[in-house]
């Protein structure tokens, strides 16, 4: 186990997450308000029936207002499990912050790269932060390697099945 993931406390990775989501807001934000302004500018009006550009600036802008309100909702999810985050549980669960290697398979206790560094929560897969040094990810319980670990304890390892073949990985620790 890596005692390097012990020494971060929970609250600050979950906070570095919120500070990265709360970015993204705010880097949308600005561009959102410029897509707006370009559908509604005078010199997006159609010159003729194949002028989309107006039409496709306000498209633009509704989704990226679509994804800041997701991401309202995500940030305000990882508020919750700020405040949750003095609870440890032995078991992955959403909130938990894991470290897991990946083996070269299942029954080697051989490491392939290394460790795996992630917070656990229902939602804002593919985002990473780095604190003091350490990556971390979040695993979703819909991702094959969060749907893998979610229930399993320090020491367990676990197998995904993929295009690839099977890859496994070992729980270091659970927090």
């Amino acid at each position: 186990m890596t005692d390097d993931a012990k020494t971060v406390p929970k609250a600050r990775i979950i906070s570095a997450f919120i500070a990265a989501f709360e970015a993204e807001v705010a880097a949308l934000s600005a561009s959102a308000k410029a897509a707006h302004e370009a559908a509604t500018h005078e010199e997006s009006k159609a010159e003729d029936a194949h002028d989309t550009r107006g039409l496709e600036a306000s498209y633009l802008a509704g989704a990226q207002n679509a994804r800041i309100a997701e991401l309202k909702a995500v940030i305000l999810e990882y508020k919750t499990l700020h405040a949750d985050a003095i609870r440890p549980s032995p078991a992955v669960a959403a909130g938990a912050v894991v470290t897991v290697q990946p083996l070269v398979d299942a029954d080697s206790e051989k490491p392939r790269g290394p460790a795996l560094h992630a917070l656990v929560a229902v939602r804002g897969g593919g985002t990473t932060v780095e604190v003091d040094g350490l990556t971390y990810a979040i695993f979703t319980p819909t991702s094959p390697i969060g749907e893998a670990i979610l229930g399993g304890t320090a020491g367990e390892v676990v197998e995904i099945e993929s295009k690839g073949g099977s890859r496994a990985y070992r729980i270091e620790s659970v927090a």
